[in-house]
């Protein structure tokens, strides 16, 4: 490759990362309404019960008046409403996880074109060492897999499970029911599984990334981290 071919790659390269670029931010703000939307259609029920429920309600039965109208919703009401939220903040924890390390997986795609038609040396110069690399990153923390906007999402996701699980604890903590401890437990220990199995997604989508992006190798990683089988055949390597 001549210097005036070399030129040329140099300019299609660089306009295809700025346009690149450009799709990316189009990307995250279509998912950021759509990320809202999804929390504002699964939030509704919910705060449509909680609003009309009293702390007289019965765990199944409706309370109405003479006239037929919905005084109080019953507790299975407020819950169940409560069982779509997570449900449907699991799913979007799971969404916004797999759309960053699709988007690590890409990356590094990206990142091995630029170095083939440019050449290390001059790629690096171009792009640096480090600011455009899909590797070397980590579970959690500054340097996680995920990247920041998918990060924003998916904390939001988890801080919106914590703040339902406490309006619905209190919330039914002071209604005067049978067998109160029991409920209360019972959402406890669901609330704990549900934020459990969003933070499952998180480690699920970083061995995936360590194997298909970083390039570690999967039997040594199986040991490391101490994956059993069944959990190592749904990674779907």
């Amino acid at each position: 490759m001549d210097e005036e071919e070399k030129k040329d790659v140099t300019k299609e390269i660089l306009k295809s990362f700025h346009n690149q670029f450009s799709e990316n931010q189009n990307h995250q703000q279509r998912i950021f309404l759509q990320f809202f939307s999804a929390i504002l259609v699964s939030a509704i029920p919910f705060g449509v019960v909680f609003v009309n429920i009293t702390d007289e309600a019965k765990f199944w039965d409706v309370a109405r008046d003479d006239e037929g109208k919905i005084i109080s919703y019953a507790i299975s009401h407020l819950i169940g409403s409560w069982l779509l939220i997570q449900i449907a903040l699991i799913t979007l924890s799971a969404f916004t996880l797999k759309i960053a390390y699709s988007f690590r997986r890409d990356q590094k795609v990206v990142e091995n074109i630029r170095k083939t038609a440019l050449g290390t040396p001059l790629y690096q110069e171009i792009f640096g060492k480090k600011s455009f690399s899909a590797e070397h990153k980590e579970h959690m923390g500054g340097k996680s897999y995920v990247p920041l906007f998918c990060a924003i999402f998916w904390q939001f996701s988890i801080f919106l499970q914590f703040v339902s699980s406490f309006i619905l604890f209190f919330r039914t903590l002071r209604i005067s029911l049978e067998h109160l401890g029991w409920v209360l437990s019972a959402i406890a220990v669901t609330a704990i599984i549900s934020i459990l199995i969003s933070y499952f997604w998180r480690y699920y989508y970083y061995l995936k990334y360590k194997i298909t992006v970083d390039g570690a190798n999967a039997d040594d990683l199986k040991e490391k981290h101490k994956i059993n089988s069944i959990f190592y055949r749904f990674l779907d390597i």
